[in-house]
């Protein structure tokens, strides 16, 4: 394991991800990134029968709840502005984002109806839809004013029409499109002191899709956003929580200067197959005293896959994660690939969503001696349950997606089949393609040609749709995907 030291400039573009500091006269200038580690909640309530908790997406109506504990007692804010992605999008919509006084909701605690219609306190800001990308509002005001009070800032996104916004969330697997709050405020420091910090934007991988044994860089950006500089600075690359991971690699910074330099350390390693979540600690052991200990670490996360050309499943050994009887999602089990997901609407009769399940079982295999069973209780009259995982594609490519599965037994003309092949993490029942059902074991094949864009995850999902009153079992087994 090598490891090289690098003087660091920050660019534009990084500029507005990164901790910056610079000291005047006893006075500390500095700006914090207030990112999705700090979201203390977030839901999304497509309409007061129809809601979801913390998926990969915000899709109006939504409320988001931010940390703002981040900011030093007695600092003054000159700045906050709140960034957000719109990965994906329909022209004709206004939406609208509002500042909440009241920060006491909660997903477990408020109730669907209660969700939808959380009063909010004033309009901020609203816009057309129809165009993509990172969005931006000033917050400034917000933060200054009742949030301040009680270290919360809750936002609620709205959208007159139909809720085709769809906004990234603090749980995508796209880290680098996730909410963040970008704080800029001036505070007095009695003590000097070094503050060592990070963000997930200092962690860089230099191939965000490597192959097994590929030589990979990873780069560490620190920030002394402190009023003394910082020596012999210790820093550490775990794969894993920091408290039970590997170490990859270890390294020490000479020095970092105060008021806002940075200095980078670039560790060379090997790519292993699997995922991965990296974990980078500035100061591990507390060798130096500092303004604040929270902040010296943070993670990005990075898939090598076995192949990148077929991925085939039997489901004989592997239950999909998230799978299981559920209100809403299932208990956490297996160590799969593939997660179990579901879009099914409230039913004010039971005061519930309907149960459903997706286990692995011996009852039915269409190959071998096992499949999944997909259960799923439909009475409510709609209803959409799937499986659904991620392979990593290069960006600016086109790419011919394969997919193939085997599916039944049970005829029910209230029942389709459903898939779903796409560049964006399935999360409703408009995003499904509709397959005829047939009755007993029946083959499925479909084949798509796909502009992956600036992503590097196509997402495959497989499953069924419950059109109106009933109660179903499904199997499904031998699901392959193959990507050229």
């Amino acid at each position: 394991m090598k490891v090289r030291v690098l003087a660091s400039t920050l660019c534009a573009a990084w500029a507005l991800q990164a901790t910056l500091g610079a000291q005047v006269s006893g006075i500390i200038y500095n700006r914090v990134v207030i990112d999705s580690s700090d979201v203390k909640d977030w839901c999304r309530v497509a309409w007061p029968y129809h809601w979801k908790d913390q998926d990969s997406i915000l899709h109006p109506s939504a409320l988001l709840k931010f940390d703002l504990s981040d900011i030093p007692q007695g600092a003054t804010v000159r700045s906050a502005i709140l960034r957000f992605y719109v990965e994906a999008t329909h022209p004709g919509d206004v939406v609208s984002i509002h500042h909440v006084s009241d920060d006491g909701w909660s997903f477990l605690e408020s109730t669907h109806a209660e969700l939808y219609n959380w009063p909010t306190d004033h309009l901020i800001q609203s816009y057309i839809s129809g165009i993509g990308g990172w969005k931006q509002i000033d917050v400034t005001a917000e933060i200054t004013g009742s949030a301040a009070a009680d270290d919360e800032l809750t936002i609620k996104w709205t959208q007159a029409g139909y809720n085709h916004e769809r906004i990234t969330s603090p749980s995508s697997l796209d880290s680098n499109h996730r909410p963040r709050l970008l704080v800029s405020y001036v505070s007095v420091l009695p003590v000097g002191a070094p503050d060592l910090t990070l963000g997930p934007a200092d962690i860089r991988v230099d191939d965000v899709t490597p192959a097994p044994s590929q030589p990979l860089q990873v780069a560490v950006t620190v920030h002394n956003n402190g009023t003394l500089p910082a020596t012999n600075v210790p820093v550490h690359l775990f794969d894993g929580r920091p408290e039970n991971g590997v170490v990859v690699a270890s390294g020490t910074i000479a020095s970092i200067p105060a008021g806002g330099s940075t200095r980078r350390l670039t560790f060379d390693t090997t790519a292993v197959p699997g995922q991965h979540r990296l974990w980078a600690v500035v100061d591990w052991n507390d060798v130096h005293g500092e303004l604040d200990e929270h902040n010296n670490r943070s993670f990005t996360d990075l898939f090598v896959g076995s192949g990148y050309g077929e991925y085939v499943e039997g489901f004989e050994e592997v239950v999909p994660s998230g799978s299981g009887t559920g209100v809403w999602h299932g208990g956490e089990s297996g160590q799969g690939a593939w997660l179990a997901d579901a879009d099914v609407p409230f039913d004010a009769n039971i005061d519930l969503c309907r149960q459903w399940r997706i286990m692995r079982t011996r009852t039915e295999a269409y190959t071998g001696h096992s499949g999944l069973s997909m259960y799923f209780n439909g009475q409510s009259d709609d209803g959409t349950i799937w499986i659904e995982r991620w392979v990593p594609v290069e960006p600016k490519s086109e790419v011919t997606v394969d997919l193939s599965w085997a599916f039944g037994i049970q005829a029910n003309m209230a029942t389709t089949p459903v898939y779903y092949i796409g560049m964006l993490d399935p999360e409703g029942e408009a995003d499904f393609t509709l397959e005829p059902m047939q009755d007993g074991w029946a083959e499925y094949h479909v084949t798509e040609q796909v502009d992956t864009g600036n992503r590097t995850r196509l997402w495959v999902a497989v499953g069924f749709t419950v059109s109106w009153e009933t109660e179903v079992w499904h199997y499904l087994d031998d699901v392959e995907i193959s990507v050229q």
